[in-house]
């Protein structure tokens, strides 16, 4: 039988460097957001130039947000799957949600960088970044799976 641990709700307390650790996580979330909401609010207006069109930005727009509030969500609930340590009794800091969102913005994340690359290497004429861009979705696929056994 497997017994949950879980922060007593006296960890908030600033003399506690793990209470600056998740304020730390919190800020920087809050300024990824921010970041964000100002590129989906000036990015659409830009004229579409040489490196792709208005839908290749509105993509990279879905999956940087997939990315950026996936890791948010982490950063506010905080939490150790395999040692079942979290901040939070709440439903949300189960292993099964948070392995999910962890999945979602890891995928999104692989597929920005292949996209990337892939035209990149389309613009350079480069076979090795080509074959990378190829590579990089499936091997993070199978990597998923891997965390999910593990988990």
């Amino acid at each position: 039988m497997s017994v949950e641990r879980r922060a007593h709700p006296g960890f908030l307390a600033w003399s506690n460097p793990l209470a600056w650790w998740w304020a730390l996580l919190i800020v920087v979330s809050g300024a990824n957001i921010a970041v964000w909401f100002l590129l989906f609010r000036q990015l659409p207006e830009q004229p579409t130039s040489g490196l792709g069109s208005t839908s290749g930005i509105e993509l990279m727009l879905l999956l940087s947000a997939a990315y950026v509030f996936g890791c948010a969500f982490r950063s506010f609930l905080p939490r150790a799957d395999v040692q079942r340590i979290c901040l939070f009794d709440t439903w949300l800091s189960s292993v099964a949600v948070g392995r999910s969102v962890a999945t979602v913005a890891e995928i999104a994340f692989g597929v920005q960088w292949a996209i990337t690359l892939h035209r990149l290497g389309t613009m350079t004429g480069s076979d090795t970044s080509l074959n990378a861009a190829w590579a990089i979705v499936p091997l993070i696929l199978i990597a998923e799976c891997f965390s999910w056994y593990a988990g």
